[in-house]
């Protein structure tokens, strides 16, 4: 049975008949049913449900940097499908049926901020991760533009692939020109640590495009 919230010219909700109302963001909307089936599905439809699984569980592990490095996407359709849209696209590797995200590809952010240069991780003793970039005042046109971009933040992701974790520890200005983070006591030596880098606005309201910064072997 449907639900009327607003008067008879107004949405609702639930069931009536063949189609189903409800609420996505801001927007009344009326879908129909789905059509039952007893068919099995395809190979084509298997391999794009294990597609988006494997992104969606990637992704959604690391929602929080998504919801930020998606923002200026789609506004209806929100930074984490949009995040999902493009990463399906883009950053999935191998046949049927191992498929593998392609980390080098994958975007964790995308946005119109300049990436500094030299970018470089490094596995620390006592299993650390270093990062280090260059910093050059001079490389921004006005004085403005220097002062807002000293102010940037500088944050990096890593995924332990062993043991199936992130750690996303905190950030730096730009201008400091490097980051260290400490792996948490469940990465032992040996593990495989993927970094990424973005930069992002004072106010978090522009990004660059997440850098890739391949992979170290943690070290004790």
């Amino acid at each position: 049975m449907g639900k009327i919230r607003t008067g008879i010219l107004g949405g609702f909700s639930g069931k009536v008949g063949t189609v189903i109302g409800t609420r996505w963001r801001t927007l009344d909307v009326m879908k129909s049913l789905p059509k039952k089936t007893s068919k099995p599905p395809v190979r084509s439809q298997i391999d794009q449900r294990n597609k988006f699984g494997l992104i969606t569980r990637f992704l959604g592990a690391v929602s929080e940097v998504v919801s930020k490095g998606y923002q200026s996407g789609n506004k209806l359709s929100g930074p984490m499908n949009e995040a999902v849209k493009f990463n399906l696209k883009e950053a999935i590797s191998g046949v049927s049926p191992l498929f593998t995200i392609n980390y080098a590809k994958l975007k964790l952010t995308l946005g119109k901020l300049d990436s500094p240069q030299d970018l470089l991780a490094v596995p620390v003793l006592g299993r650390k991760v270093a990062i280090s970039w260059a910093y050059d005042p001079l490389d921004f046109n006005t004085e403005n533009e220097r002062l807002e971009r000293s102010t940037d933040r500088a944050s990096i992701i890593i995924y332990d692939e062993t043991t199936d974790y992130f750690l996303i520890p905190s950030t730096a200005v730009r201008s400091a020109g490097k980051l260290e983070a400490r792996m948490l006591s469940k990465t032992i030596v040996g593990n495989t640590l993927h970094c990424w880098f973005y930069i992002s606005s004072l106010d978090g309201k522009k990004v660059s495009t997440s850098v890739y910064l391949g992979s170290v072997k943690a070290i004790a």
